[in-house]
């Protein structure tokens, strides 16, 4: 089955209160053109409506506009598997997490070959932020650091609940925390249910429009993103030798990787992304004329910026 035949995925993610399930729920009810399979970390956290809900007698239940919702008791994968025998039922997964979990692993089931990535292809991650509480969340909670890193999509909930021109200054900073990924605003008046959907930030062929070079941070305290690019050709045999090195040292603490690289002897873009310690990477298409130019994205805590300049530089033509 190849990616345009499989089932899409977003996973929505986002602290405690930052408005996950009202955004759902104002999908469901909206978007009469699609159905939707929605999994939630437990059946309490998907508050919808009351005549929403036609029965909840299993894991799988009926909703009234022809959803699936289910409540997740057991492993995400046996969950995933017993949706692709349905799958002529939904035309889109939600999944949506809990408030104190961390993204990453949801995403890397839809990475392995003989798990859900055979029915299923993530779409993206989409991660909401109070605007009222962010600032002393991240201050406080690495989850909701995590949370915010892992983003391909994010949405500052709530602003109609902070004062005039507080946003601004809010987006500022949840952009130094992650410049790579898209940031939307959502209110009580006007919410952003509709942009849950429609990412394709993990197809390997939509990656080179969607990967910023940001300058450094001001410092490497907590997590950034460390952008990088050259203009010479990468070996691809010494850079994939670095990745799996990089990732196997730094553990949890390498989130995400993504980038496009000019490779020797290749006359088509290599794009490729990771998530913690799963990766995948293909050719997407030939250069433009013109320079050449790689660009290559590390969004974690702890990096090192001098260690992986000296790092790339050593696989570089």
């Amino acid at each position: 089955m190849n990616d345009q035949q499989k089932c899409p995925v977003t996973v929505l993610t986002g602290f405690l209160g930052s408005g996950k399930t009202s955004l759902v729920n104002a999908l469901i009810r909206s978007d009469r053109a699609r159905r939707f399979a929605v999994i939630v970390n437990e059946f309490g956290a998907l508050g919808v409506d009351g005549g929403l809900i036609a029965s909840s007698q299993d894991d799988v239940i009926q909703l009234s506009n022809g959803c699936l919702c289910c409540n997740v008791r057991g492993d995400l994968i046996e969950t995933c598997a017993r949706l692709a025998t349905r799958r002529a039922e939904f035309d889109w997964l939600l999944i949506e997490t809990s408030g104190l979990a961390d993204p990453a692993p949801v995403a890397q089931s839809f990475l392995i070959g003989d798990g859900p990535a055979e029915a299923f292809r993530l779409d993206g991650i989409v991660c909401l932020a109070d605007a009222v509480h962010i600032r002393g969340q991240i201050a406080r909670e690495e989850i909701a650091l995590r949370q915010i890193a892992l983003a391909d999509r994010l949405i500052l909930t709530k602003t109609d609940l902070v004062p005039p021109g507080e946003t601004d200054g809010l987006l500022a900073d949840l952009r130094r925390l992650n410049p790579q990924a898209d940031f939307l605003t959502s209110s009580a008046d006007s919410p952003s249910h509709r942009h849950l959907t429609g990412l394709e930030a993990w197809q390997i062929g939509g990656l080179p429009a969607r990967i910023r070079y940001a300058p450094p941070p001001r410092h490497d305290a907590g997590i950034v993103s460390l952008s990088f690019r050259y203009a010479r050709a990468f070996d691809f045999t010494a850079f994939s030798r670095l990745i799996r090195r990089l990732m196997a040292v730094s553990g949890e603490d390498l989130l995400r990787i993504k980038g496009v690289l000019w490779l020797e002897g290749e006359d088509r873009k290599f794009a490729f992304h990771g998530v913690q310690g799963l990766a995948e990477g293909d050719v997407v298409g030939p250069w433009p004329k013109g320079p050449r130019e790689s660009l290559i994205v590390f969004i974690g805590r702890n990096l090192d910026r001098p260690a992986l300049e000296a790092g790339l530089a050593d696989c570089l033509v």
